[in-house]
């Protein structure tokens, strides 16, 4: 696993929030603090210690500043089962021995300093700093604005919503998670650099859910609260600016992170949509797409019952199966959803490819709540996604949408000629979708920027 990345403090709408206890303090069986000014390789010290702390093949995690995230604070590294924590002792994180060599080591680089040059520019060191303070007291105001601005808007959104349907949703998916040791961990920040986020819960997790607000409510911080209490304690992303909210979990494989849309193939929770009961009918996927979450999978089971998620009260059903065609018992299943008598959508996308006369019948004649999504992501599937088309057209003349994945190197080339080729076959993809009257909707993988 890579090294991962995180924020030692966070810029808040109450001023500066540490986090150097949690993450260093109550972890560590060994600490060194670095003491000296700024300039004087506090940070440069840390990552050449970190890579190094890699190469012999450690664990390590990288904590950043939140005001300058080009700059270290500190670094947690489990050596074989030894906790070991670097830290900036300076301000405004400031950190003393507690219990001299015992535990905590004083790393000195102020011996560095050459005072001579320092005192003959004292004015302009003092200006610089007075100045400092004064655009650090803006920015917090300018926090505190937003902070209360953003809680008042969400005090009227929160009368719209259905906190028990959150709270009931929440427990499902904690279901899956493992309580632990409460770390927070910030994976984002607001600093000098504007906005600055790691994505460090998403690498570390075999599974990703993106917790989605697709309509804008503004409320997805009640699934995260409610989440958190459900499991008890675990490593959370807290807000970078809304103290005693959270923007992510990471429990042992299973991360949970806000995201409006995903291209990484991940499953996305729309909290918006919590009138429906939401849950997982087939699990798996036989495909074993390279880039996807279930490429270990090598067929579709049946999953859950309808009745461990489906709520007589709920309007709806919210389905988030990966291949539920691809399951030898869809039609049970699919005969089981129709007998509930409530709208029902698969959210995650079914295989155009495995429709068949009879699926389609089924399909297109059930009460089917909004969109039918298919997915086209090989343009080697030409031929057959067109004669699947032509049998989706014999019975429904609704619009359905189409996922495109694109920006993925099949032969791990990553060529120019590749890249070429990649916007071509995009459009070709297209071009057929709209020959049949349906609509792209385009998802990239995350090399797209190197194209």
């Amino acid at each position: 696993m890579s090294a991962l990345k995180f924020f030692a403090a966070s810029n808040t709408e109450a001023g500066f929030v540490s986090y150097f206890a949690e993450n260093f303090r109550c972890r560590a069986d060994r600490s060194y603090i670095i003491k000296g000014g700024p300039g004087t390789g506090k940070s440069r010290l840390m990552r050449e210690m970190g890579e190094a702390w890699e190469k012999a093949g450690a664990e390590v995690e990288y904590y950043y500043c939140s005001s300058d995230p080009l700059s270290l604070d500190g670094l947690y590294v489990d050596q074989s089962g030894e906790g070991i924590a670097v830290m900036d002792g300076t301000a405004p994180h400031s950190e003393d021995i507690v219990n001299a060599g015992v535990v905590d080591n004083i790393i000195d680089l102020g011996r560095f300093w050459n005072a001579k040059i320092l005192r003959s520019r004292r004015k302009d060191i003092s200006a610089l700093g007075e100045e400092k303070k004064r655009a650090y007291a803006a920015a917090y105001r300018a926090l505190a604005a937003y902070g209360s601005t953003t809680r008042a808007a969400d005090a009227l959104a929160e009368r719209c919503a259905d906190k028990q349907a959150i709270e009931e949703e929440a427990a499902k998916i904690a279901l899956n998670l493992k309580k632990e040791r409460m770390l927070p961990s910030p994976t984002s920040a607001i600093g000098m650099r504007g906005s600055v986020a790691f994505d460090s819960f998403r690498e570390s997790a075999g599974l990703t859910l993106c917790i989605s607000d697709c309509r804008g409510y503004g409320l997805s911080y009640l699934y995260f609260d409610a989440l958190v209490r459900a499991v008890g304690s675990c490593r959370v992303a807290p807000h970078p600016i809304l103290n005693g909210r959270y923007s992510g979990i990471l429990s042992g494989d299973v991360a949970v992170v806000e995201a409006a849309i995903t291209d990484r193939g991940e499953k996305v929770i729309d909290i918006s949509v919590l009138q429906a009961g939401i849950g997982f009918v087939t699990w798996g996927c036989f495909r074993q797409c390279e880039f996807c979450v279930n490429k270990n999978y090598k067929r579709v089971e049946v999953h859950s019952p309808l009745s461990e998620f489906v709520d007589p009260t709920r309007k709806k059903i919210c389905l988030l199966d990966d291949n539920f065609f691809g399951c030898p018992k869809w039609k049970d299943i699919l005969d089981e959803l129709q007998a509930t008598g409530k709208p029902f959508q698969f959210k995650q996308g079914l295989d155009e490819r495995l429709l068949t006369a009879e699926k389609c019948e089924m399909l297109f004649k059930s009460k089917y709540d909004g969109d039918y999504i298919f997915a086209f992501d090989n343009v080697a599937d030409y031929d057959l996604i067109e004669s699947k088309l032509k049998l989706l057209r014999e019975y429904t003349n609704k619009t359905p949408k189409f996922y495109l994945f694109c920006g993925f190197d099949r032969n791990d080339k990553w060529d120019d000629e590749f890249w070429r080729q990649d916007q071509w076959d995009m459009w070709k993809r297209i071009e057929l979708l709209m020959k049949y009257k349906c609509l792209p909707f385009i998802m990239r993988f995350n090399r797209y920027v190197e194209s």
